[in-house]
């Protein structure tokens, strides 16, 4: 019994780890701005860093590690590969498309 018991909690965290990474995945790119409203920018992109690990699909972390490269770590040519991925999981989002055109302006 203890065996089975021991398999059924495994099991139901297996169905609910995608959502927990999710959600973690959410806290960390909300976390990232609070580190950038704090003048940690560098710590802002290991959070975003942390995001995109946890949820590759999510676009919003990947943008924005892009912003923190390009406006608050002065590396542009850095940024352009987040700022692709973002692009690639949300076409319709516009900011991102506006931020590689600033980069190459640069």
């Amino acid at each position: 019994m203890k065996k089975f018991l021991s398999l059924v909690v495994s099991l139901i965290f297996l169905i609910q780890a995608p959502s927990i990474n999710a959600d973690r995945a959410d806290t960390l790119n909300a976390e990232g701005q609070k580190l950038i409203d704090q003048g940690k920018f560098t710590e802002a992109l290991e959070a975003y860093k942390k995001a995109i690990k946890l949820k590759p699909d999510f676009w919003s972390p990947y943008r924005n590690a892009g912003w923190v490269l390009e406006y608050k770590l002065n590396k542009p040519q850095d940024a352009l590969p987040y700022y692709f991925k973002a692009i690639e999981l949300n076409p319709t989002e516009p900011i991102s498309f506006l931020e590689i055109a600033a980069t190459y302006m640069d």
